[in-house]
This record gives structure tokens, C-alpha cells and sequence, in this order.
């Protein structure tokens, strides 16, 4: 399965912080979060 997550930055900091990303199916944690590092889109 393919996902995709779209962060937009709004006046926020040059240095983007580390980000987490979790699914959720009905109400609950669908597999492991993943983190998104420094701003990366992938």
C-alpha cells in the first residue's frame, strides 16, 4: 500500500523539525508511525 502525506509549512522555522506520522483505522494505530526528518518529503 501506497500513502501519501502532504506538511505544509506556514511561517514556520527555516529548520523544520522532526515530524511523526501515524494511520489510524477506525480509532485505533494502524501499523508503525514513521518520522520524517529535518523537513524530508519522503
Amino acid at each position: 500500500m501506497d500513502y501519501t502525506v502532504e506538511k505544509e509549512w506556514i511561517n514556520g522555522p527555516s529548520t523544520h523539525p522532526d515530524i511523526e506520522i501515524q494511520l489510524y483505522q477506525d480509532g485505533m494505530a494502524y501499523l508503525d508511525p514513521i518520522t520524517l526528518v529535518g523537513g524530508e518529503l519522503e
